[in-house]
């Protein structure tokens, strides 16, 4: 493939000496080639160019190893012979993994590109999945937050507040490629670009853009991030970047593919132990224990999308970064669901209870940050028909209990103190 394997010493740290929105520079990524019908028609894409570009540029702020990863995951070719996989992993002072993988088949090209930091660094994840076919692409760039932005501002400030231009400026460029499930819009941060396009050298050279300033910005958050000292964040950050490879290596899109060039049994461990690694060493819980509204009553995961919330079919951030979808679940769960039982508070915390809690036979009460106003009633979406019966037989009950609670109310108390004489 062409890349490296050692790397320089340079300075851990830097500071990048440029604007954040310089005119756009177009950088050729792709060369004139005709190929048979079932490829690309005019134009071949290559993503090594990319790749290439993050391992020069992050070998001139610090030193890249070769992980032992390197050793088990290099090359493989497809079960039919027609498709090629290369893998590259490093680690570096601050990285725990810097890892891609390449798959280059007669009709399509697949770049996954992550870097994780290490625990002592709250930094977000660098991720860049790119698919390519002869007719459409699929993108995904961001940096991935760490921690909570939609609820925790001070996360959102420290990282996500100086960057917005850049993110909008890219989103002018790539306009939001359709729905995205609430579950997996915690992870993406207000600069994610998310979409699809039709494939041109033109796009492919704009994303190549995205991809350089997307990844310097990132080399500069790492290099001038503070190492964390404190035990009780250094595990906060340990285990969040748990549950983020749990979430990943259940819930990655890319799982069928993988499946399909070279098997169940080679995926699952390409998927467990190269792209999402650290996901068996890096904690003890399971997709069920963080994500428990994903599993049914026999503790199966759903292997559906979410079950809970919404899609978003445009994007769910405005220009200053805020969310703009959890307006009405944060004012149900501040002004409903934790207030003292009355007229007023106790039909929408009722409905939510009802619907989320008993139908799944748990006994937590499952209210994600991200359900909004959907369908016929002002409350979450409710996927199942049982949910939904749930939630009728609910509003009459709670429809009920406000009927005998007026009544009470209008009875004059020398009737109520008659009625209790004669009962007696």
């Amino acid at each position: 493939m062409g890349f490296r394997i050692s790397g320089s010493s340079c300075s851990s740290c830097f500071c990048l000496q440029h604007t954040l929105l310089p005119p756009l520079t177009i950088i050729p990524t792709s060369t004139p080639n005709w190929r048979r019908s079932n490829c690309i028609p005019s134009f071949s894409v290559s993503y090594h160019n990319f790749v290439q570009f993050a391992l020069d540029e992050t070998r001139r702020h610090t030193h890249l190893i070769p992980s032992p990863l390197q050793e088990k995951f290099s090359f493989m070719n497809s079960k039919d012979g027609k498709g090629r996989l290369s893998m590259l992993s490093f680690e570096a002072a601050s990285i725990r993994l810097l890892r891609s993988l390449l798959i280059e088949t007669e009709t399509m090209q697949v770049l996954d590109f992550t870097v994780f930091p290490k625990a002592e660094y709250d930094v977000p994840i660098f991720c860049a999945n790119f698919f390519t076919s002869a007719k459409t692409n699929i993108v995904v760039l961001d940096l991935n937050p760490l921690h909570d932005i939609i609820n925790q501002y001070e996360y959102k400030e420290k990282y996500f507040k100086s960057l917005l231009p850049l993110g909008l400026k890219y989103a002018e460029l790539f306009p939001w490629g359709g729905k995205l499930t609430s579950e997996s819009i915690n992870f993406f941060s207000p600069i994610v670009i998310w979409t699809k396009f039709t494939s041109s050298p033109q796009q492919y050279d704009i994303l190549f853009s995205a991809f350089r300033d997307y990844y310097k910005v990132w080399l500069e958050l790492i290099c001038k991030a503070d190492k964390e000292t404190d035990e009780s964040l250094i595990f906060h950050n340990l285990e969040a970047q748990h549950r983020y490879l749990t979430w990943r290596s259940e819930k990655d899109p890319g799982q069928g593919v993988l499946k399909k060039l070279i098997g169940d049994t080679l995926a699952k461990d390409l998927l467990r132990n190269f792209l999402f690694n650290g996901v068996d060493e890096l904690g003890r819980k399971t997709f069920n224990d963080y994500f428990p509204h994903y599993c049914t009553e026999e503790e199966i995961v759903k292997k559906k999308g979410n079950i809970v919330g919404k899609s978003f079919e445009n994007r769910p951030w405005n220009a200053r970064g805020e969310f703009l979808g959890n307006r009405f679940s944060n004012w149900v769960l501040s002004n409903c669901c934790f207030r003292s039982i009355s007229a007023y508070g106790c039909y929408p915390a009722f409905l939510i209870y009802c619907a989320h809690v008993l139908p799944s036979g748990s006994c937590k009460l499952q209210v994600n940050n991200n359900d909004v106003i959907s369908g016929l009633f002002p409350f979450p979406c409710f996927s199942s028909l049982v949910q939904k019966l749930v939630l009728l037989i609910s509003m009459a009950f709670c429809m009920y209990l406000v009927y005998m609670f007026i009544g009470y109310l209008k009875v004059p108390n020398w009737q109520f103190d008659l009625r209790c004489e004669r009962n007696c």
